[in-house]
């Protein structure tokens, strides 16, 4: 009888815990960070490009002090420029699948300046996804997808390793 009643008892707490709603959360396996300086059209833009929801990826900014801290000792003052505009979807792919780059609107790094920052910052399996509103350097996104990549592990990419990763380009 005891027996019976825990069954029971664990059945109707189960029957109580699906009828709830469960709140929308930000998924950890997609972070996309958006230029500091675009509009909040163009960040629309962007969110529409990647498919994304606003209320289902993380966000994350960058600003071009990011830029300057990250790249400035490696890439020059006129090609980061003043403002930060280009965006970037990162999402956990499948393991064994690499590091996987597309770009839309980026006219100065390129698709293989990503993958080699992030495989030598350590990053594994993932989908990258860069794109401006119009034609960028894609130096904000640089930076963009080593934050994301860190958001999306919950591990801080060492400093040292992100400084050879961005040296190596």
């Amino acid at each position: 009888m005891k027996k019976r009643s825990m069954i029971v008892a664990a059945l109707c707490s189960m029957c109580l815990a699906l009828s709830n709603p469960i709140p929308a959360m930000a998924d950890a396996s997609k972070v996309v960070t958006l230029g500091a300086d675009l509009t909040d059209e163009q960040k629309n833009t962007m969110m529409k490009y990647f498919k994304a929801d606003a209320s289902q990826v993380q966000i994350i900014t960058v600003n071009n002090q990011d830029e300057r801290n990250y790249l400035g000792k490696y890439i020059s003052s006129a090609q980061i420029g003043d403002q930060a505009w280009s965006s970037v979807l990162i999402t956990e792919g499948k393991k064994g699948s690499g590091i996987n780059v597309t770009t839309k609107n980026v006219i100065y790094c390129t698709t293989g300046m990503y993958a080699n920052a992030l495989a030598t910052a350590g990053v594994e399996d993932v989908n990258v996804v860069v794109a401006g509103p119009f034609n960028v350097s894609g130096t904000a996104a640089l930076v963009g997808a080593l934050k994301a990549y860190s958001e999306m592990t919950g591990e801080t990419v060492d400093e040292k390793v992100v400084d050879a990763a961005v040296d190596e380009m």
